[in-house]
């Protein structure tokens, strides 16, 4: 006997492609709901009766994020057309929805937007360097800092070293003062890998009583103290 996501997953399958309905029409949710619930075939078609400029119009109303799931939603059906419509955005466009933005939202949709293609990327990012991601930085925390930074990686691995570079030591001393015991351990893992030589200098200037200290407070779990532990372990310092 089939189960009911068979027989889901068969209904979607023949889900046929309506000739009557103008897709343009509707909102970026909705096609994100058709892109997901009908198969590949069927995704393909109501993608090809959207033109690029059709998508960005609707891009402009929406959030980073809408742009960055939208992308995410068509490269999975069409990675040609999705390279298409993000090369056909405006950079302006997308800066000013990340201006919009806290780091973490950031990080995790300009990686998204990596994957979609890596050049327009990194020249969003070098164009957002300076005051704009500077600024961002200042504002975040420990966790979202480092997570940050490391997404920043695999789209261009010297801006996320600078701008790593361009925090002082008394900011990201502020940072860690303001991060749990488990935040501290799993950010200067991902530091480490953006820079070690800096990030060896960070740990060797907090001392074991401080860690000492906030274990006492937090009372984190066992299985928390040991993977913590682990990763500093891991550190090369």
């Amino acid at each position: 006997q089939s189960t009911n996501s068979d027989k889901a997953k068969g209904i979607a399958y023949k889900l046929p492609i309506s000739k009557d309905k103008d897709y343009s029409k509707f909102s970026l949710r909705q096609l994100h709901m058709l892109f997901s619930d009908v198969n590949r075939t069927n995704a393909f078609e109501i993608l090809e009766t959207l033109s690029n400029e059709i998508i960005i119009e609707k891009m402009k109303t929406g959030k980073l994020d809408d742009i960055g799931f939208t992308l995410t939603k068509i490269n999975l059906i069409s990675p040609s057309k999705a390279k298409s419509i993000y090369l056909s955005i405006p950079n302006d466009l997308i800066i000013s929805k990340i201006k919009q933005c806290y780091l973490e939202r950031i990080g995790q949709n300009l990686s998204v937007l990596e994957k979609v293609n890596r050049d327009k990327t990194r020249i969003i990012l070098k164009s957002i360097e300076g005051d704009v991601l500077k600024g961002k930085i200042l504002e975040s925390n420990l966790r979202d800092f480092s997570s940050s930074l490391k997404e920043f990686v695999p789209i261009d691995k010297f801006i996320s070293k600078r701008l790593y570079q361009s925090v002082t030591e008394v900011e990201i001393s502020q940072k860690i003062s303001r991060a749990t015991f488990t935040e501290i351990c799993n950010a200067l893992v991902k530091l480490n890998k953006i820079d070690t030589q800096r990030t060896t200098k960070i740990v060797q200037k907090i001392e074991g009583m401080y860690f000492a200290e906030k274990l006492s407070k937090e009372a984190p779990s066992f299985e928390g103290i040991g993977s913590s532990l682990l990763n500093l372990r891991n550190l090369d310092y």
